[in-house]
């Protein structure tokens, strides 16, 4: 389960390299949080039905940390039995907020959800803004 937050991650306040230290914009922004027992290969999700077709989606988000694990947008037109792969991102990024802009398509995708799977230790925290 993503978490919402403002300031940094509990483990950036810690003194390790993990997580944004704020939000790109506004107060909060949402994360996963990757300390014990959410890692190795914990699956975090986050979706949202949009009820009609979806043609684009633009997102900042934050990896920063050594153990950096893959996050994927997916798409989905049936309810989300079956999803399709929009996006993906692996391994440390660096300590920044990049954006995203997706292009969904004709496809007609009417819900999208984030799936990120945790890295191999707790320095992996992966935020969404």
């Amino acid at each position: 389960m993503f978490l919402r937050r403002s300031g940094s991650t509990p483990t950036g306040q810690d003194g390790y390299e993990t997580g944004p230290s704020s939000a790109y914009d506004g107060s909060y922004y949402v994360y996963a949080e990757t300390t014990n027992p959410n890692n190795p290969g914990v699956e975090f999700s986050m979706y949202r039905d949009f009820g009609d077709d979806v043609a684009s989606v633009s997102f900042q988000y934050s990896m920063y940390g050594t153990t950096m694990g893959t996050v994927l947008l997916q798409g989905s037109d049936d309810g989300g039995s079956t999803y399709t792969t929009l996006w993906s991102k692996s391994g440390n990024q660096g300590n920044a907020w990049y954006g995203a802009d997706v292009s969904v398509g004709s496809v007609g995708m009417k819900w999208l959800e984030f799936v990120y799977t945790s890295g191999s230790s707790f320095t992996g925290d992966f935020a969404l803004d």
